[in-house]
């Protein structure tokens, strides 16, 4: 640097590195924005999901039955319990939660 000033050298050499920076601020602003918005949907998601398995008619949410029983053994013995596993799932497939229903008889 002279006593005039700075030189053409030295403006296109700060102006690249703050055009590094600002880049990179950008990338990672973006990044966390897009972190925020994707948990948003999937929080939604499974708020959908639990209000259909609490018995709530809930648009989107996929219901899926399959006839299954539950085993187990208590005091040696072996019990069965027949009923059905029920699926519970978001549109996207992103949120899936089971669950045994037994029968009531």
């Amino acid at each position: 640097m002279n006593k005039r000033g700075m030189t053409l050298l030295e403006i296109v050499i700060s102006l690249g590195i703050l055009v590094i920076i600002v880049t990179s601020l950008t990338k990672v602003f973006t990044s966390g924005v897009s972190l925020t918005m994707e948990s948003d949907s999937l929080s939604r998601s499974e708020l959908k999901v639990r209000k259909a398995i609490a018995g709530e008619k809930i648009a989107g949410v996929k219901i899926t039955a399959q006839d299954s029983s539950l085993t187990f053994l208590l005091d040696g013995q072996s019990y069965s319990i027949p009923g059905q596993m029920k699926t519970y799932s978001d549109a996207k497939g992103r949120v899936n939660y089971r669950y045994f229903e037994a029968d009531p008889s």
